[in-house]
């Protein structure tokens, strides 16, 4: 098993891509859209969705697991979600970052990577406009420093070696984080 964690960043798959690299160790991505039929849109923003399943077409090998924690995973509503989480399980990939608040959004996650074990978090900020979770409706976890420490021991009782953090934020066409997120990521370091 390898001990080489390596981190992609959002991916959306609208199409068959052909993957061209050699991805070292095991792998990760932020899935940035919905894996659905559905054909009904979240009113009020832009919509990205996956009609068919293209991570296997795409990549040499399965990722060690998905972040769903994004402003984009539920564009296309609970039916839209279910058929990703559906699509996820068939391939046996693991996710985190988004569910239910019972399922605590499937946070943390916890994997092992060449023998250590390791938590996943995924969080969103508001600025992303993404869909909460609420009660028994799925949807993201709010960047909340407070939760996100909470989660942490959570990973660290479960016998977490390492933790791992991922956060959906900042400002679209920005190169440079706001001051209030250097001190957020500060703070929840």
């Amino acid at each position: 098993m390898s001990n080489i964690l390596t981190f992609l960043g959002d991916v959306w798959l609208p199409r068959r891509i052909d993957v061209q690299v050699d991805i070292p160790g095991e792998y990760l991505f932020n899935l940035e859209s919905p894996i659905t039929t559905h054909d009904v849109p979240v009113p009020g923003k832009i919509n990205l969705r996956a009609a068919d399943d293209f991570l296997r077409e795409s990549f040499p090998k399965k990722p060690l697991a998905v972040c769903l924690g994004n402003n984009h995973i539920l564009d296309y509503g609970e039916r839209g979600f279910q058929d990703t989480l559906a699509r996820l399980r068939e391939h046996g990939i693991r996710f985190f970052g988004a569910g239910t608040l019972a399922e605590n959004c499937n946070n943390p996650l916890m994997v092992d990577v060449g023998g250590c074990r390791v938590g996943l978090l995924g969080y969103v900020c508001p600025t992303t406009s993404p869909v909460f979770a609420r009660g028994n409706t799925p949807g993201v976890m709010p960047l909340q420093p407070g939760k996100i420490a909470e989660d942490i021991g959570e990973a660290r009782a479960r016998g977490a070696g390492k933790v791992i953090v991922s956060l959906h934020w900042g400002e679209e066409q920005v190169r440079l984080p706001k001051p209030e997120d250097v001190r957020i990521a500060h703070d929840i370091m």
